[in-house]
C-alpha cells in the first residue's frame, strides 16, 4: 500500500520545495522504492519542482477529470529515478471539485508507486485540506523551532517537523533529539548547487550535514533506521574503527548509536559530525604514542600502567571535550551499571565525557564513577552488546559488534589452564581470556548482596552480529592499531551483503 506524505509550510519561500525534491530521492535510494511528487503548490511559494530538475517545461495537468487512460502523459521523470506530476494551478484553487479530484487522483497514483510526496500550498485551501486528509504522513517545514501547528491539522497522529535554518547564526540554538524533530543546517553552497545544475544535494554531496539530515528523515519514513551497538574491549575495541568505515564506504548511514567503555567513546566522537578519518587520525596519534604495557598484575597494571601509560583521559579529551549529549548529530546512548544496585543505567543526556567515563570504569580496578547518587562501573563484561536501547531509540535494523570472548568461554578456558588441560595458545589470546574472566568475577562478586539483577535491560539479540578475528594481539597492545582496524575492515565487510539484505528488504 503506498504511502502518502504531505509536505507543508506557512512560511513562503522557505525552501520547502528543495527539501521535498531531495527528500524524494533520499527516498528512493534508502528504501528503493518507486516515488513521484505531486505539485501542488502556488507561485508564492517559489519556484516549482520541474524547473528546479531544469526540465524544459511543465506538463500541466488541467483537466478535473482524472484520464481514464491514466496519468503517463502528464508524469516527468528525472535522471535520479524522481517522478514529477504538476498540477496547473486553476485545479489547485477549486473548491468545489477538490474532494473528487484528490481522490481520483490518489487511486490512480496507488497503483504505480510506493510512496506519494505532495507539495501543497503555503495558503491552506480545501485541496490542500483533503490532501492532509488522506496523508499517512505529514511534514511540516519551519524556519524555528518555536513554531505553531496550524489548527486545522493538530493532532495529525504522524507528524515529522523540519527546521529549515534560513541562516549559520541559528544552528547552534537548536539542540536534543526529539523524536519526529529534523534540525535542517544552512548550506548554501549545497542548495545553490543543485538550482544551478538541477542535480539534487543528496546526490551531489551525500555526505554533507544537509544531505544526511534528509537522508535520515527519509530511513524514518521508510522504516529503514540502522543502528550500531558499539563493545568495550579496551584496545581491541579499536577494531571498530574499521568497521566503522566499511559502513561509511558502502553509504549505510547511522541513525543511532549505543555503547559500552571504548565503543562509546568511539561512537561518541563520529555522533559529533567530525569525519571519520579525522577521528581515525587522532586514535591513531594517540595509540602510537603508547607503549606497549607491561603484562603484569590486572590490578597494578590498570592502576599504575595503565592510566598512565595510555594517557586516555587526553583521548577522551582530544575527541570530546567540553560535548553534550544534546549537541552530538547522531542520537547516542551511553552504558553502565550501577555497582550498589545492580541496575543498568543509560546515559542520553548531560555531559558526554561524563558517561563515557561511567561506562570504561571497570570494577575493583578503577574507584566508581559517582553520579547523581549512583555508583557507576563499566558494563561490557556482562552486557557487551547494548541492542534494547537501540530498539527503544527506534532502529528498525541493528547490528552489534563483539571483540571479546564471553564471560562463560574465559572461564571455561581459565579453569582447563588450570587443570593443565589447555593447549599452547598464543600469549594474546590468553591474556584476553584473563581479562574478561577475572573481570566478570570480580563483578559478580560486588553485585551478589544487591536487591535487584543486573538484566533490568532486556537483552536483545541485533539483527547482524559483526565478531572481528582477531588474532595475535591482546587487549594491552594499543600500538598495534593499524592491524586491529584491519581486523574490523575484513568483518565488516564479510556481512555487508546480509545488511544490504535486510536494509532493502
Amino acid at each position: 500500500m503506498a504511502k502518502i506524505l504531505t509536505i507543508y509550510s506557512s512560511e513562503a519561500k522557505i525552501g520547502k520545495t528543495t527539501l521535498t525534491v531531495n527528500l524524494g530521492v533520499s527516498l528512493i535510494h534508502e528504501t528503493q522504492k518507486t516515488v513521484i511528487l505531486v505539485d501542488l503548490s502556488s507561485a508564492d511559494d517559489g519556484g516549482p519542482a520541474w524547473s528546479m530538475l531544469k526540465f524544459p517545461g511543465a506538463k500541466l495537468l488541467q483537466d478535473r477529470e482524472i484520464p481514464s487512460e491514466g496519468l503517463h502523459d502528464y508524469i516527468q521523470r528525472h535522471s535520479s529515478q524522481l517522478a514529477i506530476l504538476s498540477v496547473d494551478s486553476r485545479i489547485i484553487h477549486e473548491e468545489i471539485t477538490s474532494k473528487a479530484f484528490v481522490t481520483s487522483l490518489f487511486e490512480q497514483l496507488r497503483r504505480h508507486f510506493d510512496y506519494i510526496l505532495v507539495d501543497i500550498s503555503t495558503h491552506l485551501n480545501r485541496i490542500a485540506y483533503e490532501v492532509i486528509d488522506e496523508s499517512d504522513v505529514f511534514i511540516m517545514v519551519v524556519s524555528s523551532p518555536d513554531y505553531e501547528q496550524p489548527i486545522g491539522i493538530i493532532g495529525h497522529h504522524n507528524t515529522r517537523v523540519v527546521v529549515n535554518m534560513p541562516d549559520e547564526s541559528g544552528t547552534g540554538r537548536l539542540t536534543g533529539h526529539q523524536a519526529g524533530l529534523y534540525l535542517a543546517p544552512f548550506d548554501a553552497g549545497a542548495v545553490e548547487n543543485f538550482r544551478r545544475s538541477g542535480i539534487p544535494f543528496v546526490i551531489q554531496a551525500p555526505y554533507r550535514p544537509l544531505s544526511q539530515v534528509i537522508g535520515r528523515l527519509a530511513r524514518d519514513i521508510g522504516e529503514k533506521r540502522f543502528g550500531i551497538a558499539l563493545t568495550g574491549g579496551v584496545a581491541l575495541g579499536l577494531s571498530q574503527l574499521g568497521i566503522l568505515e566499511v559502513l561509511e564506504r558502502n553509504r549505510i548511514a547511522i541513525d543511532m548509536l549505543t555503547g559500552v567503555s571504548f565503543g562509546a567513546l568511539l561512537g561518541a566522537a563520529y555522533a559529533t559530525g567530525l569525519e571519520l578519518r579525522q577521528i581515525k587520525q587522532r586514535v591513531i596519534d594517540w595509540a602510537q604514542s603508547c607503549r606497549p604495557l607491561p603484562a603484569f598484575g590486572l590490578r597494578r597494571l590498570f592502576q599504575q600502567a595503565f592510566c598512565k601509560e595510555a594517557k586516555l583521559q587526553q583521548l577522551c579529551d582530544l575527541l570530546l571535550h567540553d560535548v553534550y549529549f544534546e549537541e552530538l548529530l547522531i542520537p547516542v546512548n551511553v552504558v553502565a551499571i550501577d555497582i550498589r544496585t545492580g541496575e543498568h543505567v543509560v546515559f542520553r543526556e548531560g555531559k558526554v565525557l561524563d558517561a563515557i567515563e561511567a561506562s570504561m570504569r571497570i570494577p575493583q580496578l578503577f574507584v566508581p564513577f559517582k553520579h547523581a547518587e549512583r555508583h557507576l562501573i563499566d558494563s561490557s563484561v556482562i552486557y557487551p552488546t547494548p541492542v534494547y536501547p537501540l530498539k527503544n531509540m527506534g532502529a528498525n535494523v541493528t547490528v552489534a559488534v563483539v571483540v571479546t570472548p564471553s564471560p562463560a568461554e574465559s572461564q571455561r578456558y581459565v579453569l582447563q589452564k588450570s587443570l593443565g588441560k589447555s593447549d599452547a595458545d598464543q600469549q594474546a589470546t590468553k591474556e584476553n581470556y584473563a581479562l574478561v574472566a577475572a573481570t566478570f568475577d570480580s563483578l559478580m562478586e560486588r553485585l551478589t548482596d544487591t536487591p535487584d539483577s543486573p538484566d533490568n535491560l532486556k537483552r536483545v539479540s541485533p539483527d547482524i552480529f559483526i565478531r572481528p578475528n582477531i588474532k595475535g594481539i591482546s587487549w594491552r597492545e594499543f600500538h598495534k592499531v593499524h592491524e586491529l582496524i584491519d581486523f574490523g575492515i575484513a568483518a565488516a565487510e564479510a556481512v555487508i551483503p546480509e545488511l544490504e539484505k535486510l536494509k532493502w528488504g
